[in-house]
């Protein structure tokens, strides 16, 4: 299965990334807008096995925190 995602809103509360030794970000007040990426999900019956998404510019969590304004 392949989905389309766009990302958008505003920062308005801590964001906790899963990223080790990156402490939450307080909220900032900016809007964001990442580009839309392509997903595919690949499924064994009823469960997940894998997820894997493009590598787009601007997008993913460097570009959230390029956004907001936060150095990666």
């Amino acid at each position: 299965m392949v989905a389309a995602v766009q990302i958008t809103g505003t920062h308005t509360r801590d964001l906790v990334l899963p990223v080790p030794g990156m402490p939450p970000i307080p909220a900032t007040g900016k809007r964001v807008s990442l580009p839309e990426e392509h997903i595919t999900f690949t499924f064994k019956g009823d469960t997940l096995a894998s997820l894997t998404s493009d590598n787009v510019p601007g997008g993913g969590i460097p570009g959230l925190l390029a956004q907001i304004g936060v150095p990666m």
